[in-house]
């Protein structure tokens, strides 16, 4: 709190988290376009070239969401805070909250590593010979259906909301000290957001 606001160590914080992120994207895409690729009867040369292509944008795009979550989040809990007196800078709020991703850069290995583990046991979808595309397309939603409900995905998930706690823990003495609030209001502060977004992840997990 003494020093001078610093964003460069949270902001490499949000981006690696976003990167090992996309890493878990690229795994789900490529193992889709395998199927895609079958069923065009793709050329096997066009297939790696777009697999690379998608790993780029798998990346790229998850960065991309982990830096304008990291403001969205922010701006949430700085709006809340301010009901409850809330006094210090959206910057430093910004500092201390990215610190809170650090345990995302953990649940993204794992979430990677069981996602590789997924894709290379699955079998594809058959697609008959001469299938319509509305067969085809139906065949390939009930695949994905399945990936959801999917024992490794559904650990993923489990694993997604546990270091999901972790970084609200974090969140709750960052946005404390930031903005100048006591532990409850901290808490409260933290805990709405974070409590809807559990919430609903946990619906997602229930229902898949």
């Amino acid at each position: 709190m003494k020093n001078e606001e610093r964003l460069g160590i949270p902001a490499l914080i949000v981006v690696l988290s976003g990167a090992v992120g996309g890493v878990s994207a690229f795994l789900m895409t490529s193992k889709t376009m395998e199927i895609l690729g079958e069923m065009m009867r793709m050329p096997a040369g066009a297939g790696g070239v777009f697999t690379s292509v998608m790993a780029f944008v798998s990346v790229i795009g998850a960065i991309v969401f982990s830096l304008l979550f990291w403001l969205i989040i922010t701006a949430i809990f700085y709006g809340i805070s301010a009901i409850f007196g809330g006094e210090g800078s959206f910057k430093r709020t910004l500092e201390f909250v990215g610190y809170g991703y650090i345990p995302t850069i953990f649940a993204g290995i794992i979430g990677a590593a069981l996602t590789y583990h997924l894709v290379s046991t699955l079998t594809l979808p058959h697609i008959p010979a001469g299938a319509e595309p509305m067969e085809v397309s139906r065949i390939v939603q009930a695949w994905a259906q399945g990936l959801k409900r999917h024992p490794i995905s559904m650990l993923s998930s489990a694993v997604g909301i546990l270091f999901t706690l972790w970084s609200a823990n974090i969140w709750i003495f960052a946005v404390k000290h930031a903005r100048g609030l006591t532990t409850r209001n901290a808490l409260l502060t933290v805990g709405i957001p974070v409590g809807a977004y559990i919430a609903y992840s946990l619906c997602q997990l229930l229902l898949a």
